[in-house]
């Protein structure tokens, strides 16, 4: 009937708003039906894609994927349900031939598909994402041991003993850059050890004969900019082109492409609280100390926001409900549900700051304390005051409280001191946390939700239940997932968690040990969510075989390559769950 009433157009629009089970039903409706569906098929999931942000950034003309567009966005589709701990990842220790391991800090750029790795011993290497072979590096003496780095929109940042940051930027970037365009100040240019680094590593890896092919630069960097700190900064972050780096009075704000400071905030001061952790948004400046994560404002440098930590002035607490045994409802690494209970000895624990994270469209807070909690906040700008129009004006404190809007997920141990402190990163929806309790994802809002699955939900999670309702609010992130992630036991012999990182596919994660310490072990691992366990690649998971009764019938590049996959996967997303709790 809708089909000889409604223009197609309008069809087609109103077809992409319906929940992703219908559509995948709707060409069983009736020829008619089959047909529309048929002939836009193309049309229908590019829309889809594009609304939930599942397009390249280059798709400015709507060229199809390779695959098309209903096998790219179902892929997509299989990398969540992996996420959220309804399909197992692949988890695997990766190696870097030519490193003798002992990774400290990670960066990935799974976009231009390389990871970017400082170890414990010196050296810089960027390798592949995929064989991991080496693309470029820099030499022990180029690059000291245990140092920070940051990379963003094709920069490397890293520090040095004497106060400085050096500045690399990814030759590709640069070819069409007039010198007299590049940093040549007193203050900011490469100074002679950078260039010597730079000549070494371009004799080893630079072909002048492929001098301009993409492919060939898309891992290689060149010296660009020093900058010398006014103060000691050691805590930094690079993101969207700005540097910030943060002592304990002062952060200073720079411009990466022009080497130049833009900025400097004066601190309030946080008492006897130790400087922890930076980030930088487009609007905010956050400094973490022990005692109090405090936001700034980038455009008059005030400070319009203290959060402190102390004991714990949160009335939700959230914990997994099998967190430290395995049930049937967890197979393999899988999803977890929650309880709602207060942690052991709650009114006596005091707790501290260890880290925070701002989600990339700036309104969302993650934070992590040394005992194992992870403190989510949206939209943390509607705690701020706000200015009366009275004369003289006021500032008017606002009426959301940080327990209107925030969920804390606890996983307290009783061991009393943190063996191993813990780490957090926080992208693009998932937020990842891994200490002595083990590797955890939140899911902050999964696509599938957004998309009408609401069958997905597992049965013992009721978070969206656990606060009330008021004309002031919704609850935040309603949906929110819990998935534990699997890696061999030894991983969690270490006495230091270097490095954790996110990708849209990938967790990577280093430890530092004794052993370690003395070159007889690797130490990075990654959980990859955009393949399923196989024998076939390079190393087993972790956690043990999958059995092959229980895998789907995934193709070599981890997606559904035939028409069969995809009838089982129409057929499990309507609701046809393997077993209770799981796929």
């Amino acid at each position: 009937m809708m089909l000889s009433v409604l223009p197609v157009e309008i069809l087609l629009e109103i077809i992409q708003f319906m929940p992703f089970t219908t559509i995948a039903s709707l060409s069983t409706l009736s020829k008619s039906w089959a047909t529309l569906m048929d002939t836009n098929e193309s049309s229908i999931y590019h829309s889809i894609s594009k609304r939930h942000g599942y397009v390249p950034k280059d798709d400015s003309g709507g060229t199809a994927p390779p695959e098309g567009w209903k096998a790219w966005f179902v892929q997509k589709i299989q990398i969540e349900l992996r996420w959220i701990g309804k399909l197992p990842g692949h988890s695997y220790r990766v190696r870097v031939p030519g490193t003798t391991g002992n990774f400290h800090r990670i960066k990935v750029d799974e976009e231009a598909g390389y990871v970017i790795n400082t170890f414990t011993n010196g050296g810089l290497v960027v390798s592949d994402i995929n064989d991991h072979s080496i693309l470029w590096s820099l030499d022990e003496e180029f690059c000291s041991p245990f140092v920070h780095c940051e990379h963003d929109e094709g920069y490397i940042v890293f520090n040095r003993m004497d106060n400085y940051k050096e500045v690399w930027r990814r030759r590709i970037d640069v070819l069409d850059i007039p010198e007299e365009a590049w940093p040549s100040g007193l203050y900011n240019k490469p100074d002679e050890d950078m260039i010597k680094g730079n000549l070494v590593a371009e004799d080893r890896y630079l072909d002048t004969n492929r001098s301009r092919d993409p492919d060939h630069l898309r891992g290689q960097f060149v010296p660009w900019a020093r900058l010398q700190i006014p103060e000691d900064g050691r805590a930094f972050k690079l993101t969207r082109g700005t540097l910030l780096v943060s002592s304990v009075q002062k952060a200073f704000l720079y411009d990466v492409e022009k080497a130049e400071l833009q900025q400097t905030i004066e601190l309030q001061p946080f008492g006897s609280g130790r400087l922890r952790y930076v980030d930088i948004s487009d609007q905010h400046v956050f400094i973490v100390s022990t005692l109090q994560l405090d936001v700034y404002d980038r455009a008059n440098g005030s400070r319009v926001l203290t959060i402190p930590a102390g004991r714990l002035p949160w009335n939700f607490y959230a914990s997994p409900e099998n967190q430290w045994r395995r049930t049937e409802e967890t197979f393999n690494d899988g999803e977890l549900g929650f309880r709602r209970a207060a942690p052991p000895n709650w009114a006596d624990r005091e707790d501290y700051f260890h880290a925070a994270h701002v989600s990339c469209c700036g309104k969302h807070l993650a934070i992590m304390t040394m005992s194992n909690r992870i403190i989510l906040v949206q939209d943390f700008w509607r705690l701020f005051p706000t200015l009366s129009s009275s004369s003289p004006p006021t500032l008017i404190p606002s009426p959301i409280t940080l327990q209107h809007i925030s969920k804390q997920v606890d996983f307290y141990t009783e061991r009393p001191l943190l063996e191993a402190e813990g780490y957090l990163a926080y992208y693009r929806g998932k937020v990842a946390g891994v200490g002595i309790h083990g590797v955890y994802v939140l899911v902050l809002d999964s696509i599938l939700d957004q998309l009408g699955e609401i069958e997905l939900l597992p049965k013992d999670v009721s978070l969206q239940n656990l606060q009330t309702k008021s004309p002031e609010r919704e609850p935040s992130w309603p949906n929110l997932r819990l998935r534990e992630v699997e890696f061999d036991l030894e991983m969690f012999n270490a006495e230091i968690i270097s490095c954790l990182q996110l990708t849209e596919t990938k967790l990577y994660l280093s430890v530092l040990s004794d052993d370690i310490m003395d070159d007889r072990g690797e130490n990075m691992w990654c959980c990859d969510f955009a393949s399923s366990p196989s024998l076939s690649t390079r190393d087993l998971p972790a956690g043990g075989d999958w059995d092959a009764e229980d895998s789907w019938d995934w193709d070599a590049g981890g997606g559904w390559g035939t028409e069969g996959d995809w009838d089982e996967v129409e057929a499990r997303l309507a609701g046809d769950r393997r077993r209770s709790g799981g796929w």
